[in-house]
Formats: structure tokens, sequence, C-alpha cells
């Protein structure tokens, strides 16, 4: 069976990184009963498995094992670490820790095998802020979906709202609305981000926009280009006539836009994915230049 719901999300199972020490409360046990326990229920035809990880070796064993599996099925997962984080990195149950770089480049493989299909949670403190830092929209992104906190968190806490989470994805097949309702009555919402491929893209072009192509960010830009060409410059050409021809190369192409979105949100990879990601990013880069240069 397969969970799918009206944004065209879709999942054959879940997956479960658990890099909870012996000595603490065992999360993402208690988890993986309780997805195990709405799949028996509902008689689903879902796949939940879990890999206890103590160090690198074995947490990368584990993606390995779940890239393998995605190959030989066929199918899409979902993912689930449980354990300690940072914004930087994993923590491990021998001390050790892993960067989410790393975490995210095997994700990035995995979501294409996923066709941005791979729904990542976690209850692992200040772990939301892994997208935040390591994303690129010169890239596949990572995920199509993330529930995660962005602070402190307790471990209690955590598993009640990803058990009330899990059981209704489950039960509603794939209605991730409902699940995260679910999710905010069972827990404390406010310590958690969620956002979806298509928002991080947004974000992403709209630091791009501001920082490269609206005011200061355009102006210095525009001056250090145009120190270099000034030292290459054997045409005789102003100052002024190679400004104005720099500000025709800096201008911000829609078209080039577009084919950092598609490969973004793997349109390039899969065509059938422009219907369920369409976005009108002329009327994005209209009203991000408007809202920032009448504030």
């Amino acid at each position: 069976m397969n969970i799918i719901n009206k944004i065209g999300f879709i999942t054959n199972g879940f997956h479960i990184i658990d890099l909870v020490p012996e000595n603490e409360l065992q999360t993402g046990k208690i988890i993986e009963d309780c997805i195990i326990d709405s799949i028996n229920a509902g008689n689903f035809d879902l796949h939940c498995y879990r890999y206890k990880c103590k160090n690198r070796s074995e947490i990368l064993e584990a993606l390995d094992k779940i890239k393998t599996f995605m190959e030989k099925q066929k199918v899409v997962t979902s993912i689930h670490i449980e354990g300690h984080a940072s914004k930087d990195h994993l923590c491990l149950p021998d001390h050790s820790y892993i960067e989410w770089s790393l975490i995210l480049d095997y994700f990035r493989e995995i979501n294409i095998l996923c066709k941005n299909n791979l729904f990542f949670s976690s209850g692992s403190c200040d772990s939301a802020y892994a997208l935040r830092s390591n994303i690129t929209i010169n890239k596949p992104c990572p995920v199509f979906g993330l529930l995660a906190p962005e602070q402190i968190v307790e471990a209690g806490s955590t598993s009640d709202g990803f058990i009330a989470f899990y059981k209704n994805l489950i039960c509603s097949k794939g209605d991730i609305d409902m699940a995260l309702h679910e999710f905010c009555q069972s827990t404390n919402a406010k310590q958690y981000a969620v956002i979806f491929a298509q928002e991080i893209f947004k974000k992403g072009l709209r630091i791009v926009i501001e920082s490269k192509y609206i005011g200061k960010g355009k102006k210095e830009r525009l001056e250090y280009l145009l120190s270099e060409v000034q030292d290459q410059d054997e045409s005789g050409s102003s100052v002024t006539e190679l400004r104005n021809s720099l500000k025709e190369r800096l201008k911000l192409e829609i078209p080039d836009i577009m084919k950092h979105y598609e490969k973004f949100m793997m349109i390039d990879l899969y065509p059938d994915l422009r219907n369920r990601f369409m976005f009108d990013i002329e009327e994005f880069v209209r009203n991000v230049i408007d809202y920032k240069l009448n504030t």
C-alpha cells in the first residue's frame, strides 16, 4: 500500500535511525513500536525498520542500507532520527559526531530515488538547523519535507508528538495536515519547525535576490566586478560604459532561476513533477523586489 495525499506526497514505509544512548529513554524504540502497531491495526502493507547506531561507521552503514533498499525495492520512504544533536552535527553514543552536511548528502541521494518524496522528521535538539545551514538552490533538495526541533527539547515530549504524528499519518493514509495537527496537540509545537521543499527553495532564492540583486548587495557586486573588468579592459571604454554593460549582465534572468528550481525540485529528472510543484517564479521575484525596495 502507498500512503499518498493531495499534495502528491507518497511513502511506502518508515526508517528510524536510533542514536539514543542505552542509559536514556528509548524514544526510537517507542516510536517504532507505535508505527508497527498502527500498521498492524490497519493491516497496511507498509514497512518499518529501526537502525540502532553507536558510531559514525554504523550510521553511514544504516544510510547505505536505506539507499540500497530503495534501489532494490523501488519504494519511497520516510526517515526519522532520534538522539542528540546541535545546529551543526548529530551526536553519537560513542561521544563522536557526524556533520549534518554529510547526512544531507545521503538524504539528497535517497530523495532523488524517492522522486522528491523523502519526509524527514527528527526528535534531536536543534536539528531543524540542518536544513537552514546546509541548503543551496544549486543542488537537488535533500528532503521533500522536514519536521524537527529548532531548540532544545525533552525526550518525552518529542516521542509523544511523533507517536501522534505517525499514527495519524498512517491511519489517514497520508494526510500530513491532519498528522501535523495531531502533532501540535500532543507536544509543544512552538519548539518545532515544519517546512517543505518548495518553501525551502523560496527562502534560498529570497536570500540570493536580497544579497546580490537589490540595494547594497547589488552595488557591492557591481563595483567588485567593475574593478576586475577595468584591469583587463583594452577597449578604452569609459567607467560609465563598463558599468552599464555589467548592469545588463547582472540582471536576474527568470529562465536561469527556473533551471535552478527544476533542478532543486527534481523536475529536470522527473518531468511529471512539473504539475505537482507549480511555481510562478516571475511573480515571486517581483514580490520580493517590490517588498524590499519599499521597506
